[in-house]
């Protein structure tokens, strides 16, 4: 818990004006609440309770992280084992659309630069003349491997 905000708050409540008294104290009990502390935990000096809790609490959320960190890594994990899929042949691309889904088909021969520039341009309805450069480029990477 905050202790230098919850000494602002209170120090508040001795306002002149009744609706910032009234703010402060709302303010000062959603703090304590946050933290799960009584006023009894807040205002005794021993902080060693404090130092458990917020421990425990720390613990807590960092199981939770670990396991959403590992939830994605296996995210990742397959998402990598697919961009390495290669199609079973090549096709001549007929839109920009279809220029753009089939580079992206063969982001496994692509540098990260290359498959992270496909990507960002997916969606696009027009690319720029140095766009399409480097797109006929990722495609000709793409199409060396499907003739060969």
């Amino acid at each position: 818990m905050d202790r230098e905000r919850l000494a602002r708050l209170l120090g508040m409540l001795g306002s002149a004006h009744d609706g910032e008294v009234v703010n402060a104290g709302r303010l000062a009990v959603r703090l304590l609440k946050s933290a799960g502390l009584t006023w009894e935990q807040a205002l005794n000096l021993d902080t060693s309770d404090l130092a458990v809790r917020t421990a425990q609490k720390l613990w807590a959320e960092n199981n939770h992280l670990r396991a959403d960190n590992e939830i994605l890594l296996d995210e990742v994990r397959r998402l990598r084992a697919r961009s390495l899929e290669t199609p079973a042949s090549w096709r001549k691309p007929q839109s920009g659309a279809e220029q753009i889904e089939q580079a992206i088909e063969w982001t496994a021969f692509l540098s990260d630069w290359e498959r992270e520039f496909v990507t960002s341009i997916a969606g696009r309805w027009r690319l720029t003349e140095k766009q399409q450069a480097r797109l006929d480029r990722c495609l000709a990477i793409g199409r060396q491997p499907a003739s060969g």
